[in-house]
Order: structure tokens, then sequence, then C-alpha cells
């Protein structure tokens, strides 16, 4: 409404703009043979009546499948119901043996989904959950005009609820915040963001609280190398190892911050171990002097023992920076609040879902994690990276930032110790830690899918994962 109100264009012609450019998206992703459009009465089933008539004239079998059920049209549905060509055919549906005899059609076609858009407030009731729930059954491949039918925009649907499974979800503008949830899963396989020509200065400047990591702001953060420039430019990162059976962890995040750019990188041990020839860039013996003016990163490879949580507690008193917080260290905190509040402000915590639990406690849903996660972030001034399919990334001030790199070949123990590395790698150079996180979790992901162009997802290992990360800088500032 925003942008009809203040461009010289009216909703009827956003409509046709809109339907223009879903169509041109989805030329990629649309297989060859007949396409089966499915529309409902309001604006959203305007959009795939427009679409179907673009098909058309593009020489695509199109049938159209107008589910009203006795519902009134829209104005502008109503309008490109009478642009249709009379050569498209439409079955309406006012009940559902009126489905019956279609089926076969319905099992061939590819469909598009454009019963019900973004605007959904709750689940869909009958008669319409039995036509999705006929559609599901039937399972056609299917590609959605702005999001799949049945799922609400902006908060994950009840476990059951009908919603109309999308291989492609091409979406007007932004994603969708459901496009982030796990409680989604199986119900839409990808999506891809459609600029239809809204008003960019509203959208920039309305107020939200969620985001998408785009790749062109993030490659804007990252900090300039000049020529002259020397190791005590870059910043130095300690990485505090708890015991030698795990030093692994800890090399893994040494090793990734300074593939990174740290200028210096320390692997701080409270007792003597002799790990240097696991990297030989890494320096064991940190000076006294340097321990405040360092990012720590504690938590790989430090385990639970008095020892480490002497030595996590002796970190935090010295630290003058904000550090990363992972694992181990993560659970510590969760049994012991106090410490919490020693932390430096704006430090980085990387929990994945377990630790998760232990630090927010239960939750019902993503939508309450979310919640849960934004009060402990605002309570604490702390940053929560909360890893997962969709890594989120949530600040003090209640943002949070969705990641979409990534695969599942970074479901394995270490992926996470290269990213605790990569963040404190990151923040050593100067990056404010919130801009630092962001970053860390684009280039993380980026790293495992830049490994998919020489081997398999599950091939990869933290290893390779963290080696991978040079050609991840180069794939995000373009040298």
């Amino acid at each position: 409404m925003h942008t009809i109100s203040r461009e010289p264009i009216s909703s009827l012609d956003l409509m046709e703009r809109a339907a223009h450019r879903w169509l041109e998206a989805a030329w990629p992703y649309l297989p060859s043979g007949p396409v089966a459009v499915l529309s409902g009465f309001g604006n959203n089933g305007g959009d795939a009546l427009a679409i179907a008539r673009l098909l058309h004239l593009h020489g695509v079998e199109t049938k159209v499948f107008m589910a009203c059920f006795g519902r009134h049209l829209s104005p502008d549905c109503k309008t490109n119901l009478e642009r249709l060509p009379s050569a498209i055919p439409i079955i309406w549906i006012s009940e559902m043996g009126d489905m019956e005899g279609h089926v076969p059609f319905l099992a061939s076609a590819s469909l598009i989904d454009g019963l019900f858009g973004s605007g959904l407030r709750g689940s869909l009731t009958e008669p319409f959950a039995g036509l999705v729930q006929m559609v599901k059954k039937i399972r056609p491949y299917t590609l959605a005009i702005d999001i799949p039918s049945g799922m609400l925009a902006h908060r994950p649907i009840t476990p059951g609820a009908p919603v109309i499974p999308a291989d492609w979800a091409l979406t007007f503008q932004s994603p969708k915040l459901a496009f982030f949830y796990p409680e989604h899963e199986g119900l839409i396989g990808n999506f891809r963001v459609i600029d239809i020509g809204l008003d960019k200065e509203y959208i920039h400047t309305a107020p939200a609280g969620e985001h998408m990591l785009e790749k062109e702001e993030l490659a804007a953060l990252m900090p300039s190398r000049p020529k002259f420039s020397h190791k005590g430019q870059y910043g130095k990162v300690g990485v505090l190892l708890g015991h030698w059976k795990t030093h692994g962890a800890a090399v893994l995040a040494a090793i990734s911050a300074q593939h990174m750019g740290a200028g210096k990188v320390y692997v701080i041990s409270p007792e003597p171990i002799d790990i240097n020839i696991s990297w030989p860039g890494m320096m064991l013996a940190a000076p006294e002097d340097d321990l405040g003016s360092m990012v720590h990163c504690i938590g790989p490879g430090m385990g639970t023992s008095k020892l480490a949580l002497s030595g996590m507690r002796d970190i935090i008193k010295k630290a003058q920076l904000p550090m990363v917080v992972d694992a181990d260290a993560i659970n510590v905190l969760s049994d012991n609040n106090n410490i919490i509040e020693t932390l430096h402000p704006f430090s980085v915590l990387t929990p994945h879902m377990g630790e998760a639990k232990r630090l927010l406690g239960h939750w019902e849903n993503t939508l309450e994690l979310h919640q849960k996660a934004r009060n402990f972030a605002r309570a604490h001034t702390l940053i929560l990276v909360l890893k997962g399919a969709h890594t989120a990334v949530v600040e003090p001030n209640g943002h949070i930032h969705f990641n979409t790199t990534g695969n599942p070949g970074l479901a394995k123990a270490g992926s996470g110790d290269v990213l605790s590395g990569v963040i404190a790698g990151l923040m050593a150079q100067g990056l404010d830690p919130a801009d630092a996180s962001k970053v860390g979790v684009y280039l993380h992901g980026l790293a495992a899918d830049c490994y998919m162009d020489t081997g398999a997802a599950q091939a990869m290992t933290p290893v390779s994962l963290s080696q991978t990360l040079g050609k991840a800088l180069q794939v995000l500032i373009g040298t």
C-alpha cells in the first residue's frame, strides 16, 4: 500500500509487474510440461491468474484451478480472471469432488501455488484444509507464489497444520521469517527473493527486528589490508586450552583465526604442552602484558575441569576486549550465572541448540527461542550466535540476522570450533563484535559451500573447512 501511495501505480499494475518478475525468476526452476495454477480468491490468487495468462502467452499448457468455495474474489483477482484467454481451462472448485477427475493431471504437471499468501493469520480450516491435504497427498513439483499456502509468515505453524509443500518459494521483496524456522523443514525446499520495485526508502526505514545477511553488505564490512601493513595492525587472538586430550578443538579455532587474517594467534594452556607441530604459526607463550589486549576465544578444547574453570575466570578478569565464548565455556556459564555478569559487554556466545537450552531454558518453538535469546542478549549486553541450518545472530538491541550460506556438511564435531576462531579473528582486526559475528557465520557457511566444488558435503572435515576459508573470503570480497 505504501508503494501505491508514493508511486504513480495502481494495485492492478503492481500486480502485473509482480507477475512478470515472478515468472522471469521462476523459469530456471520450472520443468517443461504442463502447469497447474492453483488460485485463491484474494490478491495472491490475482497474482496466480496473471502468471497463468503469461504462461499461456509463452506457449505453456496451463490449467487454472479456482479454489473459492463460494468466497467473493478481490477486485484485482476478479480483473485478472476476466483477462484470462478463453483457451485456458478453468476448473471451479466449489466442493472437494470437483478435484477428483483432475488428479492425474495434477500428478503429472508442475503446480504453481497461489492459493493463499503471506497475509494468512491462522491455520487453514475446511474446506481449504481438505484441499491442501489432497494436493499434499498428490505432491506435485511445486513453486509457491510468495509463500507456501498454509504457512504463516511470522510464526511457526502448529504441528500437522495443512501446508502445500513447495520445492521453491519465489517471494516478493524480502524473505519471510517463516523460511528460517526448523519447524518448517520439508515444507519449503529453497527460496529466492524477487524485487518487484516496492518503495525501498520505506522498507529500509520501517521497523524490523529480523534481517537476512546479504553478501554486499557484509563485504563492505571487511577490513582493508594495505600493502605496507604489518602483523601488529591485525590484532591478537588467544585460544584457551584446558587439557591436552582436547587440544584439537583449540587448534582448529586458532588455525581459523589465522585464516581470517589475525596478526598473532596464541594457544594459552594452563599446563605445559607442545602442540606447535600441529600448526607452526601458533604461539604458546603469550606474554602476560598481551593478555588484556587480545581477543580471547574460550571454550574449544577447554573442558570443565577445575583447572580449566580457573583459567577461564583468570582470562575473563584480565580481558579488556569482548571475547568469543563457545562449547564448554558456555556450559560453565550455564552452571555459574555469576560469571556471565563478569564478561566484557558485547562478548559473543556461540551455542548450538543443546547448549542454548542449558543457557536459556526450554522453549516450545523457534519463535519463543528467539524471544528468549533477545531477552538474554539485552539483559546481559551480549551477542548470541544460535548455530543451526540458518544460524541466527542476536544483538542486544533485539535485531536478529539470519544466515543463508552453509550445508549439512557442517554437521560434524569441530565445525563450531572453526566458527569461533573465524569470529575471533575478525574481532581482532577491529570489526565490531556484532559485525564480526555476521560476517563470520556467512563466511563459515560460504566455506562449506565452496568445499562442494571439490567434494561431497559428508566428506568435508573441520580441517578442510578451515582450509577453504581463503576461497570463501575471495568469493566474498572479490579478490
